[in-house]
């Protein structure tokens, strides 16, 4: 019997930053954001085409419950709408391209309680701008990596 999880969605209750400074780093665990701008739905933020110098930034928090087996995750990123690095607890797990969705095994990157993720949105030149599509970690039983990998990689 396949025991079937629930997603986690992530698309609301995020904080919202700007900064001028590109080399700025807000992604570390335990950084402060309550002086962030509060976004309740991550679709309530759209990027004009207009290319600004620095950074945007947004965080949120996630929290993992036990569970009564092993269990991988995955996280999947429908669109964002200019290039992206995505941190979870302070560390990269992947940059992405404008307009472009991601899926994979984000397992190693999460623990169980409270986790941040964070994305740091670079402008780059006609990209376009836009808005972010769906943003949710997929929950899987541990498979049999013979039989059954977890997708991976870029969408």
């Amino acid at each position: 019997m396949t025991i079937m999880y629930k997603p986690i969605l992530l698309d609301q209750n995020w904080r919202y930053f700007y900064s001028e400074n590109t080399n700025a780093d807000y992604s570390a665990l335990d950084f402060g954001d309550s002086a962030w701008i509060p976004l309740p739905h991550l679709s309530d933020w759209t990027m004009s085409s207009s290319v600004q110098s620095g950074a945007d930034w947004f965080r949120r928090e996630f929290t993992l419950e036990p569970t009564d087996g092993c269990i991988n995750y995955l996280l999947q990123i429908e669109n964002v709408p200019e290039a992206a690095v995505i941190y979870i607890n302070g560390k990269p797990v992947v940059t992405i391209q404008a307009h472009k969705s991601f899926a994979d095994d984000v397992t190693d990157a999460v623990a169980l309680g409270v986790n941040i993720i964070s994305m740091k949105l670079t402008p780059q030149t006609n990209a376009g701008g836009g808005g972010f599509g769906q943003i949710r970690l997929q929950v899987f039983p541990c498979p049999d990596e013979t039989q059954y990998p977890l997708p991976s990689n870029t969408l």
